[in-house]
């Protein structure tokens, strides 16, 4: 799986569901990554959107389609200027399982099932709540696979 880095304000503006698509400079870097991919085929990929090299960073898996295209200004296109456009079709925050040695944040005889998520527009809050926190609080973030049971986040 391919992952790029992103700056905050774009990271935080996909995750809000604001920013629907991200552009990538046509340069050899990015052709010979997307090469495999089928630019213009309407086929949809998945791409981890890292904000930081480190990959302890705040990630977002987004499924996306690849093009070529002039980009809008206030998702950061130059005006006139033709990028690779990735459009943003699905947005999953990648949350992993924290390492002892970074944070501990209960055992699992003291966790409690507090409630069930019950919409997409729950698990989206809860998605964007958990990314701020993690972001504020620079928790590691990691590709974990939560349970639907009693957690209420989809895999």
């Amino acid at each position: 799986m391919l992952t790029l880095p992103i700056k905050r304000k774009y990271f935080d503006m996909i995750l809000s569901g604001e920013k629907l698509e991200e552009y990538r400079e046509i340069k050899k870097y990015y052709i010979t990554r997307f090469a495999t991919l089928g630019v213009g085929s309407g086929d949809i990929h998945t791409i981890r959107f890292r904000n930081g090299y480190s990959k302890s960073s705040p990630t977002i898996e987004c499924k996306v389609t690849i093009s070529q295209d002039t980009g809008k200004e206030e998702w950061g296109a130059e005006p006139g200027k033709v990028y690779f456009v990735l459009k943003i079709l699905e947005v999953k925050l990648v949350l992993d399982i924290l390492e002892e040695k970074d944070i501990s944040l209960c055992d699992k005889e003291d966790t409690e099932v507090i409630g069930e998520v019950k919409s997409d527009e729950e698990t989206e809050e809860m998605q964007r709540i958990f990314a701020s926190a993690a972001y504020q609080n620079k928790t590691i973030l990691r590709n974990h696979k939560t349970e639907k049971r009693g957690r209420g986040l989809d895999e």
